[in-house]
């Protein structure tokens, strides 16, 4: 449930916290990683470095 704003309220709207994609990329990086081939390993732990730094980014925020 939304909470009525009035007028003279100046706290931003807070948007929801939506961590789908770096938990998207971090299981397909886990995935890639666990394969025999170099260039897919290398793959997944680009999608695993890129999905972290994104979520660390996120959480940051919070703090």
């Amino acid at each position: 449930m939304k909470s009525q704003k009035f007028p003279d309220d100046t706290a931003p709207d807070t948007a929801p916290l939506d961590l789908t994609w770096p938990v998207v990329f971090s299981v397909a990086g886990l995935t890639l990683l666990r394969s025999k081939s170099v260039v897919c390993q290398t793959m997944g732990a680009s999608l695993m470095t890129f999905s972290l730094i994104r979520l660390i980014k996120k959480l940051a925020i919070l703090a």
